[in-house]
Order: structure tokens, then sequence, then C-alpha cells
């Protein structure tokens, strides 16, 4: 006898805000959202080969009623457009809340307020810790104001709606993570503000 748990409300405890152009994509923007791969190669002509992206292809055509190519998908996209797309997606998903981090691809993504208003579901939010640190960097002149920010930022992480903290060094450093000294940090910190984007287009 199968288990029918369709009624069960899916809670996603790590995902991104939609794309502000979600449904509005070539075929070589599409692809590259099936690897992990900045190399252009990788996404244009290899990605579409991989199992899972002819897998879900399938998936979505048979969802959407159209053809099983990446053409046919992303018609159907085109032609349902962001927010039904988005709104059909989420209640066949059974999708009931949304843990998101705002911090990536911030200029291309909507914004809390403009997700919570097209959504059919529950959104509470993550506080990614990087993130953080490179926004106080652009505010702050010395190590010391960086982490007094820093701290008081997390403590009252809970009070400004955060549900949970997020932390990405992985990306940066590899898993080899190694303990730093105040020091050393403090010594790092240094030049970087002067030669932050942010700081140099205000000088």
């Amino acid at each position: 006898m199968a288990l029918d748990l369709s009624t069960i409300p899916i809670l996603d405890q790590h995902c991104h805000p939609l794309l502000r152009e979600g449904s509005r994509f070539r075929a070589a923007e599409y692809q590259r959202f099936f690897s992990e791969s900045d190399q252009a190669t990788m996404y244009e002509r290899h990605a579409a080969t991989t199992i899972f992206f002819r897998w879900a292809l399938k998936e979505l055509a048979a969802f959407l009623g159209c053809a099983a190519t990446v053409d046919g998908v992303l018609a159907a996209r085109a032609a349902l457009g962001d927010e039904a797309l988005a709104t059909r997606m989420f209640r066949d998903a059974g999708l009931a809340t949304l843990l998101l981090d705002h911090g990536y691809q911030t200029g291309e993504s909507l914004s809390h307020r403009e997700m919570a208003a097209r959504l059919p579901c529950r959104l509470a939010t993550i506080l990614r810790l990087e993130t953080l640190a490179q926004e106080l960097i652009l505010r702050h002149e010395t190590f010391d104001q960086l982490i007094e920010s820093f701290v008081a930022a997390l403590e009252g992480a809970r009070a400004a709606g955060h549900v949970g903290l997020k932390s990405i060094i992985a990306y940066r450093t590899g898993l080899d993570v190694a303990e730093t000294t105040s020091s050393d940090a403090a010594a790092a910190f240094a030049p970087v503000p002067s030669r932050a984007p942010g700081r140099q287009a205000a000088q």
C-alpha cells in the first residue's frame, strides 16, 4: 500500500527569493540553474545532457502540459507569467513555509515584501553572516566598530524577524576552516574598507 504524504505541508528550510524575471529565460540561461559551474561551456553545452536535467524537463513538461523540450518548457513558463507560475507550482508542491536567505542575487531578486504579496505561503528570513559582514565593512572605519555592530546584529536577529543564521564560509575557504585570532583579523581588516567598491565610489 502506497504511503500518501500529499496532505502534509512542506517547509523549505533554506531557499532564495524568486528572480524578478523568473519566467523569461533563454535556453542557456535556464540551463545554468542545473549546474554549480560558472563556466559558460558547462551550462550551455553539458548541463542539458545530465540525467537530472532530462528528468526535470520531463516532469516540468508534464506539469505545464507542453512538449518535453527546453523551448517548450520555456514558452509555457513565459505564457503563465511569474506570479501565476509561482502560485501554481507552490500550491502543487504543498509549500506552506519558506525560510529565505536574501543575501544572494539581491539586485535580481524580489524583496521580502514583494515575495509576501505574490506567494500563497508563510515567509521567514535567515540571516546570512558573510553578507552581513560585507555590509558592515562599508559602514565602519575600524575593526572594533565592525565587531560591535556585528555582535549587535546577531543579538538582535530574533527581534528583527530572523528565524535562523547561515554561513557560507566553506564556499570561500574550502572545508579546512581555521580559527583566526582577533589580532590577525584586525590586521586583515585594516586595508579592506579602502578597497571596498562601495567605499571607493563614495570617495
